[in-house]
C-alpha cells in the first residue's frame, strides 16, 4: 500500500466565482485584470479551413478586406488561425463562410476549465510524517475516517460508505501500468520537475513527466500559475509507492504536459481589485484542437480534458454554453484513429446539457460521484451522453510546491520541496475525469503491452476492434450500475460508476458482423399511361410509359382482359420486365383491356399503380403476348 509523508496541505486554489474565495497566491503577476468575465470566445482570432487546392492568392485577397493577418497553421489540421480586428470576428466569420474555398469558418471558441468547488479554505495544516492514502477515499472507501476541508474548523474528518469508490487496490493487483502508456493532460500545466523548475513536484520528476509542450505559450509560460492541471495529473498519475505525497490511479503511467489554458484575471468589483480578483482558466479552442491532434500525432495513448464550454454573466455565474467547434471536432475524429482514448469532464452545471468536448462521440464523458456514490449537486449528467459517473467531491492530489512554499513562508512553518509534495483539496467533474483517464492507462498496459508502440495500429486479439476502442468497452463494460447504497448509477450515466478492478477484469466481446444492408421497398411508378399505336403488322399495340423514383431492380406488369358487354375479367396475363426503359411495348391482339405496374427492388415490392380506364385494341397482329419496344 502508498505510505506517504506529505505534511503541508495548501489549500491555494482559489476561485471566488465558484467557491466565492480570492486569489492569495501571486505566482504570476497579470498582464490585466479585466472588468468581466472571459466572453465566448476571443474577440480578434478565428478559424478557418479552405478547401484543399484553393489559391494562396485568393485567401489573401480575402485577408486583405478585413485586414485580417495570418497567424499559424494548426499541424495535422489544415486549420489557419487568422487575426482579425478586434470586435469584427463574428462579421469576418460570416464573409469567410460565404466564400466557395472555404470550408468552415468559425470563432476560436473558449472552453472555460471546470473549477472546483471547494467551499471555504482552511489554513494549511502543519507537521510531518501524515499518511494521506486514508483521505484518498475515492482509491479505497472502507467509511474510514478521512479528512475533507471545513469553512469552521479548518479540516474536518468524516466518513463515506463502504465501497463507494474505483477498487483501485484491487484492479493494482493485477496491474501498476507501464511508463510506456502517455496520459497527455490538456489543462493548465503540470509541475514537473526540470531544469528550468527545479522545485517541481517530485510526483511528476524527468522520469514521470515525459514531455512538456506549450500550445497558449502567446497567452503566459509553461508553469501551472491556477494548480488546476497539477491537481488533475496527480489524480491521473502521480508518482505512486514512492514515500511523497498522493497515489495516482495510473501509478507507473508517464504524463505529458500539453498546456492547452491560460489564466484569466477578472475584477467583479473594481473599487477591490487590488485585493480581490478572480482567477479563470481558459482554454481557447484552437490550443485545444492543436494539443488534441499533436497528441493524437505523437503516440500518446490516453488524454484528459478537464475543461468545457462555458461561458459567465458578470458575476462569474454560468449562463449558457459554448458550441460544437467543428476544427476541435476534426481533431477528435483524427485522434480516435489514431488509437488515442479521451477522456472529458461532463460540466459542473448540474443539468443533464451536453458540453464539449466532452459531448463528441469519441470522447468518455465523466460526471461526479460523492463519497456515499451520491451524485453532488453541481454535477452534469445524462444517460444518452454521459460515458461513466468517478469520485470528484473532495479529492486530494497535487499541486504546485510553489504554492506550499509561499505558504510556508507567511506562516512560519517547513516545506521541503525534496521530501513533500503540495496537496490540496478539489470538487468538480474535472476531478471524476482524470480517475477515468489513469484507469484507462492501466487498461492499455494491462491488455495490449506488446502494441504500446503504435496505438494507431494496435488491435484486440479479436483483429477486428481498435485497441482504443477495446480500452473504452473495458472501462465501460467494468463499470458498477449500482451504488454503494443501491444507487441506479445508470439513471446519471449510460454505464456506470468506474471500477478500476472491473475494468481490468471485463472482457470485450468481438463486434457482430455487420447487418446485411436493408432493402428499401421501392416508391410505386406514376404517370402510367397507354396508348394505342400502329404495329408493323398493320394492327394496333399497347405502347406503356411510365416514371419511376428511387431505387429498384425491375418491374411486374399485369393485364386483363375484359368483356367489353359485361366488363368482367376474361384473362390474366402478367410478366416482368427490366428496370430501364420505361417503356413497354404490348403486341396483344383485339380486345378491351386494363393495365397495372409494380416496382421491385430485390424481393421488396411497391403497391400496384393501375392504368385510369381500359384500352379498346382492333385489329391486333399479335397473339397476346407481347414483347418489349426496341
Amino acid at each position: 500500500m502508498h505510505h506517504l509523508t506529505t505534511l503541508i496541505v495548501a489549500l491555494v486554489m482559489l476561485f471566488p466565482f465558484a467557491a466565492g474565495h480570492a486569489q492569495a497566491l501571486p505566482l504570476r503577476v497579470p498582464d490585466q485584470i479585466h472588468a468581466s468575465p472571459p466572453p465566448a470566445f476571443a474577440s480578434d482570432r478565428i478559424l478557418v479551413k479552405f478547401k484543399p487546392g484553393s489559391a494562396a492568392a485568393e485567401m489573401a485577397s480575402l485577408a486583405r478586406q478585413g485586414h485580417d493577418r495570418h497567424l499559424r497553421t494548426i499541424p495535422g489540421l489544415d486549420v489557419h488561425v487568422i487575426q482579425v480586428p478586434a470586435g469584427t470576428v463574428l462579421e469576418r466569420v460570416a464573409v469567410y463562410q460565404r466564400n466557395p474555398n472555404v470550408i468552415f469558418a468559425e470563432p476560436d471558441f473558449y472552453r472555460v476549465l471546470i473549477e472546483p468547488n471547494e467551499g471555504t479554505d482552511p489554513p494549511p495544516p502543519s507537521g510531518t510524517g501524515n499518511d494521506h492514502f486514508s483521505d484518498q477515499w475515492a482509491l479505497n472507501n472502507t467509511a474510514q475516517l478521512h479528512a475533507i476541508p471545513d469553512p469552521v474548523t479548518g479540516i474536518a474528518e468524516v466518513r463515506g460508505s463502504q465501497d463507494a469508490d474505483i477498487d483501485a487496490p484491487e484492479g493494482w493487483d493485477i496491474s501498476t501500468g507501464s511508463a510506456n502508456v502517455k496520459i497527455g493532460i490538456l489543462d493548465t500545466g503540470v509541475d514537473c520537475r526540470s531544469a528550468s523548475n527545479p522545485v517541481g513536484s517530485l510526483e511528476f520528476d524527468a522520469g514521470k513527466c515525459v514531455e512538456q509542450v506549450n500550445f497558449v505559450a502567446a497567452e503566459e509560460g509553461l508553469l501551472d500559475f491556477i494548480g488546476h492541471g497539477t491537481h488533475v495529473a496527480g489524480i491521473a498519475a502521480a508518482a505512486t509507492d514512492n514515500g511523497i505525497g498522493v497515489a495516482g490511479v495510473g501509478w507507473n503511467s508517464s504524463v505529458g504536459n500539453l498546456k492547452t489554458c491560460f489564466q484569466y484575471y477578472y475584477c467583479p468589483y473594481p473599487e477591490l481589485c487590488e485585493y480581490y480578483t478572480v482567477i479563470i482558466g481558459v482554454c481557447p479552442v484552437s490550443a485545444s484542437a492543436e494539443a488534441i491532434q499533436y497528441a493524437a500525432d505523437n503516440g500518446y495513448h490516453v488524454i484528459n480534458m478537464s475543461y468545457a464550454s462555458d461561458e459567465f454573466d458578470v458575476n462569474g455565474d454560468p449562463v449558457s454554453y459554448g458550441q460544437y467547434s467543428q476544427a476541435e471536432a476534426d481533431a477528435v475524429a483524427n485522434a480516435w484513429d489514431a488509437g488515442v482514448v479521451m477522456v472529458a469532464a461532463a460540466g459542473n452545471e448540474g443539468t443533464n446539457t451536453p458540453l464539449y468536448p466532452a459531448a463528441y462521440p469519441q470522447v468518455i464523458a465523466v460526471g461526479a460521484t460523492d463519497h456515499d456514490d451520491n451524485i453532488p449537486d453541481f454535477s452534469s449528467f445524462g444517460s444518452s451522453w454521459v460515458s461513466l459517473m468517478a469520485p470528484g467531491e473532495y479529492i486530494l492530489s497535487t499541486v504546485p510546491n510553489e504554492f506550499c512554499i509561499f505558504y510556508a513562508d507567511i506562516l512560519g512553518v517547513e516545506f521541503d520541496p525534496e521530501s513533500d509534495a503540495c496537496l490540496d483539496w478539489y470538487s468538480g467533474t474535472s476531478m471524476a475525469s482524470p480517475h477515468v483517464a489513469g484507469a484507462a492507462a492501466l487498461v492499455w498496459a494491462h491488455f495490449f503491452s506488446a502494441s504500446l508502440t503504435d496505438p494507431g495500429n494496435c488491435m484486440d486479439t479479436n483483429g477486428v476492434t481498435p485497441c482504443n476502442q477495446a480500452v473504452r468497452q473495458h472501462l465501460e463494460g467494468g463499470a458498477d450500475t449500482a451504488g454503494a447504497l443501491g444507487q441506479n448509477m445508470l439513471a446519471w450515466s449510460m454505464n456506470g460508476r468506474l471500477n478500476l478492478h472491473g475494468a481490468l477484469m471485463a472482457s470485450v466481446e468481438p463486434p457482430p458482423p455487420p447487418p446485411p444492408p436493408p432493402v428499401v421497398v421501392p416508391l410505386s411508378p406514376s404517370l402510367l399511361v397507354a396508348t394505342v399505336v400502329p404495329d408493323s403488322a398493320g394492327g394496333e399495340s399497347v405502347e406503356l410509359t411510365w416514371e419511376q423514383d428511387g431505387l429498384i431492380t425491375g418491374f411486374d406488369i399485369e393485364r386483363d382482359k375484359l368483356n367489353t358487354k359485361r366488363g368482367t375479367v376474361t384473362g390474366t396475363a402478367s410478366w416482368a420486365v427490366a428496370p430501364s426503359p420505361l417503356a413497354y411495348a404490348d403486341d396483344v391482339g383485339s380486345g378491351r383491356y386494363l393495365y397495372r405496374i409494380r416496382a421491385r427492388n430485390g424481393d421488396e415490392v411497391s403497391a400496384w399503380v393501375e392504368l385510369a380506364g381500359y384500352v379498346d385494341v382492333t385489329d391486333g397482329g399479335g397473339k397476346g403476348g407481347g414483347k418489349p419496344k426496341k
